[in-house]
């Protein structure tokens, strides 16, 4: 995976809700074993920029909050560095949030996209039953690895970009659009942080997540959704929008939920 240099304007805003607090704690314990459980929950307030959990929750009581990890912050809270516990530990644990509550709803979604334990490829075809549902459940697994949290931000911040309209478009799938979302890192130079590819399953996740209604086609991986043609042809090549610009439009796609 590609290693550009990280920055603030690097962070991708996302949503918490009061409600999402317990998997968020989950994750941070899963990623710093050795730190007490009331310095992680308060290290990861301070790394959404709120002076303490306490604040957190308060603002958290109001309704759901756009927040921006620095994991600079969390770490330097904690008493890690980069090096010692990994460099996106709190950014990852936010994205996961947002994926499950996506793989909740949607129990046929792998990394695949749309997907089934029916054999579609040629070596599934010799496997017995059970051990397809087991390859389905470890495609499901494999949703929250942390290399699938990357492909969900980078297509997060390429659907931030993007606006919605009324019915499905029908001109654009899931699969050639994810093409466009690895463009901002592969070809713009931008998010390199992230990497370089998106699944075609965490793309339609990350849709999902940004309040994009997602139609799947003629049964098979891929999706199309109610995505505006004239916002993806106008920013192809396009730098990427600013962290407020994201807010705003997420703000927006939250209103009209």
């Amino acid at each position: 995976m590609a290693t550009g240099s990280l920055t603030m304007e690097d962070a991708v805003r996302l949503p918490l809700s009061l409600t999402d607090l317990p998997a968020l704690k989950s994750d941070l314990r899963k990623a710093n074993i050795d730190v007490q459980a009331a310095r992680r929950i308060e290290g990861a307030a301070r790394g959404f920029g709120y002076g303490s959990y306490a604040t957190m929750r308060l603002a958290l009581q109001d309704g759901i909050q756009v927040v921006e990890p620095d994991d600079a912050v969390f770490a330097d809270y904690i008493g890690f560095t980069a090096d010692e516990y990994g460099p996106r530990t709190l950014s990852r644990a936010l994205a996961r949030v947002a994926v499950r509550s996506v793989m909740e709803r949607e129990p046929q979604l792998t990394e695949r996209g749309y997907d089934t334990v029916w054999p579609r490829f040629s070596d599934e075809r010799k496997m017995t039953l059970d051990e397809r549902k087991a390859a389905f459940a470890k495609r499901r697994e494999d949703t929250l690895h942390d290399n699938s949290m990357d492909e969900f931000e980078l297509a997060w911040i390429y659907l931030s970009m993007q606006q919605r309209r009324k019915t499905i478009n029908m001109d654009f799938g899931s699969y050639g659009l994810k093409h466009r979302a690895e463009n901002l890192s592969r070809k713009q130079g931008q998010y390199t942080h992230l990497g370089d590819y998106v699944s075609n399953g965490m793309f339609i996740i990350a849709a999902l997540a940004c309040g994009f209604e997602a139609k799947q086609i003629d049964y098979g991986p891929n999706a199309c959704f109610n995505i505006s043609s004239k916002t993806i042809r106008a920013t192809a090549g396009h730098p990427i929008m600013t962290r407020r610009d994201q807010g705003r439009l997420f703000a927006m796609a939250m209103a009209s939920a």
